[in-house]
């Protein structure tokens, strides 16, 4: 029973998706979760289990640097190159701890286009951090 939580888990964890690893059950004989339920049980239990220890994380970093003088240096990145992306991450760090303060993900249908990915992932990331500063 461990495995029907355990597997969706795995897959989700690893940056990987269903099909990939439904394959490799065909080609084993392996019996194995449908697509629709290994996404739920992905919905229902992993995802809120990775948001919550994420923002206990968050937490932990702002309560680090709360004290100091933050000084920010921010990149973004798509997900692929050219102007086909799907998601862009804008990622912002404070140099002086060198630890990571805000990370915004951004999907394309949020936005005009692929373009603006990262100009409102910086914005996201700033919104962030100036609720918890100010």
């Amino acid at each position: 029973m461990s495995c029907n939580l355990l597997v969706p888990a795995a897959i989700f964890l690893t940056g990987n998706a269903y099909g990939p690893f439904s394959e490799i059950c065909q080609c084993l004989g392996l019996e194995s979760l449908s697509t629709r339920h290994c996404y739920n049980i992905q919905r229902v239990y992993v995802l809120p289990e990775v948001t919550s220890v994420w923002n206990l994380h968050n937490e932990a970093v702002m309560a680090a640097t709360g004290d100091q003088v933050v000084t920010e240096s921010g990149d973004g990145r798509r997900d692929s190159p050219g102007h086909c992306a799907t998601f862009g991450t804008y990622t912002m760090l404070d140099i002086n701890s060198r630890l990571i303060i805000a990370q915004q993900t951004v999907k394309v249908t949020e936005v005009k286009n692929s373009y603006w990915l990262e100009p409102v992932g910086l914005e996201r990331c700033i919104s962030k951090l100036q609720v918890f500063y100010c």
